[in-house]
């Protein structure tokens, strides 16, 4: 029995994907039917110049807005970071705030932290410890090391919670432990 040699595979191109131009098509398409995620790959294409294109900030920012508005918690976040900032926005930190306890509601771990720090510790924001106490025991709970101050603080002064000694020393004795593990 002869082996008989085969013939050499052809070589094929591999398939050819969208263009740039046509991904930004594409995108802007999902993201003008409301598709929330796609508003906010938008505008983070126009914020970074993605898509061969120029970055163009101020477009950007409408789609991370429209987004955020839509319910999408990173949007929310982002846009809380901007007005605070004042990155590619006017600074506002009443619209950061508003923006922040939108994503910490929607799970935003980050954003609970904050929303902890400005009710509680906060030079520019009035104290709100009933406002602040949901977040606080959230982002405590995850190891924030200011949330863990503030609930040892809460507890052990008793703001808008029943004073507590030993939930107070637990927590801040949490907090020395962070500190301490910083260092090492």
């Amino acid at each position: 029995m002869a082996i008989t040699a085969q013939p050499a595979a052809a070589k094929l191109a591999p398939p050819k994907g969208p263009t740039p131009k046509e991904q930004l098509k594409t995108l802007t398409a999902k993201a003008e039917s409301g598709d929330a995620q796609a508003q906010y790959d938008l505008g983070v294409a126009f914020i970074e110049g993605r898509y061969e294109q120029k970055p163009n900030p101020d477009t950007g920012m409408s789609w991370v807005a429209k987004s955020a508005e839509a319910g999408n918690a990173t949007a929310q976040y982002d846009l809380a970071v901007a007005y605070r900032l004042g990155h590619g926005v006017k600074p506002d930190a009443a619209q950061a705030l508003g923006w922040y306890e939108k994503a910490a509601d929607q799970g935003r771990d980050e954003a609970r932290a904050f929303v902890c720090d400005a009710y509680t510790q906060s030079l520019t924001v009035k104290p709100d410890w009933p406002r602040a106490l949901p977040y606080c025991q959230t982002a405590a709970e995850k190891g924030d090391p200011g949330a863990q101050y503030a609930m040892g603080m809460a507890y052990a002064e008793g703001r808008s919670i029943a004073p507590d000694n030993a939930l107070a020393l637990a927590d801040l004795k949490k907090l020395l432990g962070l500190i301490v593990h910083q260092d090492d």
